[in-house]
């Protein structure tokens, strides 16, 4: 359901295709390792309501220095195979690093909010951040692509 409204702009521009995987995955693996951190600090008490804020903060940053350098590595490669256009390597490190702070995000916050439910956060949160990274990653990149491959 994601990907079909932007088949149009993968089929003209078949070299996004190639990026989707590794957005969808570093963005899973940073949100996961968030979820990890928060649901652990949840279950030893280390986590509470005085504490989100700035273990939140510190989970961002090291997204955004993690989004900043995946991106531009990946960025790199993709201005390599477009036949150096800047429109595709933009497209894909801003997505790259708007999809890892989209994952810790969602992995930071969804744990503290699944528990404020009464639903067990260990036991939820994984599918949840899961799909929702996977989801909104990929929403991310075809948005940000369209606006940057518009211009060719």
């Amino acid at each position: 359901m994601v990907i079909s409204p932007f088949l149009g702009q993968l089929e003209t521009h078949h070299l996004l295709a190639l990026f989707m995987p590794i957005i969808m995955a570093m963005g899973g693996n940073i949100g996961t390792q968030s979820a990890t951190i928060i649901v652990r600090g949840l279950a030893t008490g280390h986590v509470n309501r005085e504490k989100v804020l700035p273990l939140f903060w510190r989970e961002f940053r090291v997204a955004l220095a993690l989004g900043l350098t995946y991106g531009a590595l990946i960025g790199g490669v993709s201005y390599y195979l477009s036949d150096y256009s800047m429109n595709y390597a933009l497209a894909v490190s801003i997505s790259m690093t708007l999809a890892m702070l989209i994952a810790v995000t969602v992995g930071t916050l969804l744990p503290i909010i699944l528990e404020r439910l009464r639903i067990d956060p260990a036991v939820s949160t994984g599918p949840f951040v899961t799909s929702a990274v996977d989801v909104l990653g990929l929403l991310t990149y075809f948005l940000v692509s369209s606006a940057l491959l518009s211009a060719l």
